[in-house]
């Protein structure tokens, strides 16, 4: 049963946060920027890693969202996507998109994208 308590606060990356997301195998969580992505460890709060996206900037959130094994990252008035391995924060793959679109999904095996430029 879920017990409804606060077990840890994260640091605020920005003024301006995106959505955040976990990692598939619940061992980093993603949080958005005004540069790109915040990579934290959960279970100590202390952050791990840095990715900058594309598009980011004080006034335009960063978004994440579980991809696989890894997470996908983007500004919501950019057109350019990345896949970002968790662990590492390493950027594995970015994918250009014809117009930026403030909403994304990806599949649950991170093989395909989809993007809705009217979403605000």
């Amino acid at each position: 049963m879920p017990s409804r308590r606060v077990l840890r606060r994260m640091p605020d990356p920005t003024e301006v946060p995106g959505f955040p997301a976990w990692s598939s195998d619940g061992r980093t969580v993603v949080a958005g920027s005004s540069t790109g992505v915040v990579l934290y460890n959960p279970a100590t709060g202390r952050e791990t890693g840095r990715v900058k996206v594309p598009g980011a900037n004080s006034s335009t959130p960063v978004n994440a969202v579980t991809a696989g094994r890894e997470v996908m990252a983007f500004a919501s008035q950019g057109q350019e996507v990345l896949l970002v391995d968790p662990a590492t924060a390493r950027v594995l793959r970015r994918i250009a998109l014809p117009v930026p679109a403030p909403a994304a999904g990806i599949s649950p095996d991170g093989r395909t994208l989809a993007a809705d430029p009217r979403a605000r």
